[in-house]
């Protein structure tokens, strides 16, 4: 069986923990964890997410700067993107969505009311 993987690019350890915990005894996914948007488009490369989950508040880089490097390559571009971020400003919606997310989810998150939407992006039943 081929896994799928999720990336979540988080500054938040707690986010980041408590997303892993959801899929741990899921044999169908593999989760990347990523704290920070440095060199992210290598990091795509080498490791092909099949989806990406976002945070656009962490430092040195935004989730916006991160979604724009990723849409600016062709062999990433194709990933979906949904922003998870406590901004929930229309602005930072539209932008988001204008710069190629695929969808918007306002922090605090319920990850697993998520879930099924997350598996669904993923192809999985």
């Amino acid at each position: 069986m081929i896994k799928k993987k999720i990336l979540m690019v988080d500054d938040s350890e707690t986010n980041l923990l408590l997303f892993e915990s959801m899929f741990e005894d899921d044999e169908r996914i593999e989760v990347l964890l990523k704290n920070n948007g440095k060199n992210i488009v290598e990091y795509c490369t080498d490791n092909k997410p099949d989806l990406i989950l976002l945070d656009l508040m962490m430092p040195e880089i935004s989730g916006f700067q991160v979604l724009e490097s990723l849409q600016s390559e062709e062999t990433l571009k194709h990933i979906p993107i949904v922003i998870i971020s406590a901004l929930q400003g229309q602005i930072d919606i539209k932008r988001a969505i204008e710069m190629g997310a695929y969808d918007y989810i306002i922090k605090p998150v319920d990850f697993e009311e998520n879930t099924k939407f997350i598996l669904t992006l993923l192809g999985i039943d």
